[in-house]
């Protein structure tokens, strides 16, 4: 027997829509979308922008030591 057509075309809409909701978390954007998070992230990151190249003595010592591992 056949199972009714609009029962099962609801459950398939159901079941995909949690991958298409996933596959936007990934950072992969279709072209043309803007969101306002990353306007924001674009103007923040211009005002983090560092002006100094210089290196601490102390964040220069930190990366001469022999990283740790396990």
């Amino acid at each position: 027997m056949k199972p009714s057509g609009p029962d099962s075309s609801a459950k398939k809409a159901v079941q995909t829509k949690p991958v298409v909701e996933r596959r936007t978390t990934l950072g992969v954007k279709p072209k043309g979308t803007k969101t306002v998070s990353a306007a924001a992230a674009g103007a923040a990151g211009a005002i983090k922008k560092r002006v100094s190249t210089t290196i601490s003595q102390a964040r220069l010592n930190a990366l001469s030591q022999p990283k740790k591992r396990g």
